[in-house]
């Protein structure tokens, strides 16, 4: 049986640039942005940003576009994104409080993978909380 030993988060794709060197967050948007639209990334516009909540799915970090629904993988380091999919406005990735994230990925390590980098079994949604997390891993003879 495979065990996950954390919770991915964009870094862990590696992402490289031509050099080899590891992508950031940031690069990555700005490349696959222009890949994708044909332009480089619009400047991130001054004061508060649209909020979207980063979840876990298939034991990666990721948020959704406000506007197209595409799945962004992301970062606590670099908390303001934007899609390159359909290139709606900037937006600030919200991850929970560090106590109940570190909670939630605590929760969800205990549980098994089975496909290498993929993690079907460690998913958190909006909403669902760290109770309700216990009671699945112990539903299910895991480990809380």
């Amino acid at each position: 049986m495979v065990m996950q030993d954390h919770i991915h988060t964009f870094e862990d794709l590696g992402a490289k640039n031509a050099d080899h060197s590891v992508m950031t967050f940031r690069q990555f948007l700005g490349e696959t942005f222009l890949r994708l639209r044909g332009r480089p990334l619009p400047p991130i516009p001054p004061g508060p940003l649209p909020q979207r909540q980063a979840y876990i799915n298939w034991g990666r970090w990721v948020v959704d576009c406000p506007n197209c629904n595409a799945s962004l993988n992301v970062t606590p380091t670099d908390v303001t994104a934007i899609c390159p999919e359909c290139g709606t406005a900037w937006f600030e990735v919200v991850f929970p409080p560090p106590g109940i994230k570190v909670a939630i990925e605590t929760i969800l390590l205990k549980r098994p993978g089975n496909r290498g980098r993929a993690f079907p079994n460690s998913n958190w949604n909006l909403g669902e909380t760290v109770g309700q997390l216990r009671t699945e891993n112990l539903e299910h003879g895991l480990g809380i």
